[in-house]
């Protein structure tokens, strides 16, 4: 055979190669190159790590592949054999160099690269079901791998959509995590952004009708409706549970944490599981002992304001931190006190400038007497008046109220004589 003849052959045979393995990596010459071997058994994989305290079984679809590499010289196949080496991340170098041999022992002056990695595939089924691995970083590379390996196998396949009644491809689907049923992504969004806008959050679960399955778990649900919408989904929750059953259900005071706690209802020392928090159920402050009386905090206008005005959302997280009890009786008092300064400014009623008593005047002058704490002010500007001459505050000229004594009274009006060309002379 001639030179021409021999490098033709082994070109021939890496072509048709690349033609059954089209992912097949080949080398500029044309008669070397390499093929990487799936490795996911139909069983799985049942993987151990003897480095951890407690043996542990952990299941997988995939192991990393392994690649046979080749490269067929001058002489092949009539007088050498190909060189060859494998490559596996989680195969020791005395396996690899076993596997080598077997592969080796098919070599028969023919064309042999394919009925190695003929070979490969079939171990790869029988093999490599159970492993047990000393070093610790393997486990997030197998793990990691396998994330990725079936990821890829979802992203491929197509699935019908029980939303939509349409299949897609799984690159556009979500297959859930609790229960493994699978939807478009666009569906899912919308359905769990409706439910949690419109405050049904007891249905941001699986849509399937007969599917019992726990709900999502916070990335998944993150990820198809932001973490905005999760935050509402969330505190409406624990709203919920906490008004199911408000003798036990507490939610943490610091701000940064707000986890639901169960506590005994018998005991208001309540410690959070998550942060550690010791504080009060009842004033939901520090922890001041049973013997202390709890001083429970007032809002401020501004907050009481804000939960009267704000939406579900906003109303639910001033609940967590004043109580939804307390919040409840301080929006009466506010409102109740918002009539009552109304009704003194529609009929012109003052408060006591010393007791903050109302006082209505009903005849006479600006100069007030408050009939409960005797103290005499003026009407105009509220200011309190000396008790031994408090008719100075309307006779001196650097005061506000100089010559105002009857100012918006009906002696005032009798003395307008607009008033007096009204009335009619008695004789």
């Amino acid at each position: 055979m001639s030179v021409n003849e021999e490098d033709d052959e082994r070109v021939q045979e890496v072509q048709v190669l690349e033609s059954i393995y089209p992912e097949m990596r080949v080398d500029e010459g044309g008669v070397s190159g390499s093929v990487e071997v799936a490795v996911a058994p139909p069983c799985g994989v049942a993987v151990f790590f003897e480095c951890e305290m407690e043996q542990r079984e952990y299941k997988i679809s995939h192991l990393p592949p392994i690649e046979l590499i080749f490269d067929l010289p001058r002489g092949y196949p009539g007088e050498k054999p190909p060189r060859v080496r494998l490559e596996a991340l989680w195969m020791d170098r005395q396996r690899l160099e076993e596997l080598k041999e077997e592969l080796m022992g098919l070599f028969d002056h023919e064309q042999v690269i394919f009925s190695m990695v003929d070979l490969l595939q079939q171990k790869v089924e029988t093999e490599f079901c159970k492993l047990t691995f000393t070093d610790p970083a393997m486990k997030d590379v197998l793990f990691q791998h396998d994330l990725q390996a079936n990821q890829r196998e979802f992203e491929d396949r197509t699935f019908h959509c029980a939303i939509c009644q349409s299949r897609k491809k799984g690159a556009v689907c979500v297959r859930l995590a609790n229960c493994g049923d699978v939807f478009c992504t666009e569906c899912l969004t919308d359905y769990f952004t409706a439910c949690i806008d419109q405050g049904y959050i007891n249905q941001v679960v699986c849509p399937q009708p007969d599917c019992t399955s726990p709900g999502l778990n916070k990335q998944e649900l993150t990820r198809l409706v932001g973490e905005a919408r999760y935050d509402r989904w969330e505190t409406l929750k624990k709203k919920q549970e906490i008004e199911a059953d408000p003798n036990t259900a507490v939610i943490c005071p610091r701000n940064f944490c707000q986890a639901l706690i169960k506590r005994n209802p018998d005991d208001n020392l309540t410690i959070c599981g998550s942060c550690e928090f010791a504080f009060c159920a009842v004033c939901k402050r520090s922890w001041h002992g049973y013997f202390d009386a709890c001083r429970i905090p007032e809002p401020s206008k501004e907050i009481i304001e804000e939960y009267m005005e704000g939406d579900e959302l906003t109303r639910a997280k001033i609940e967590a931190s004043w109580g939804k009890n307390n919040m409840k009786h301080h929006v009466h008092e506010y409102e109740c006190e918002k009539g009552f300064r109304e009704y003194m400014e529609l009929h012109d009623n003052r408060e006591c400038p010393k007791c903050q008593a109302p006082i209505e005047r009903s005849m006479g002058c600006n100069k007030m007497t408050c009939p409960i704490c005797s103290t005499f002010f003026c009407f105009l500007c509220a200011q309190e008046l000396d008790r031994q001459n408090p008719y100075d505050h309307y006779g001196n000229p650097m005061s506000q109220c100089y010559r105002r004594l009857f100012q918006h009274t009906e002696i005032e009006d009798f003395d307008d004589p607009a008033f007096r060309g009204n009335l009619i002379p008695f004789f």
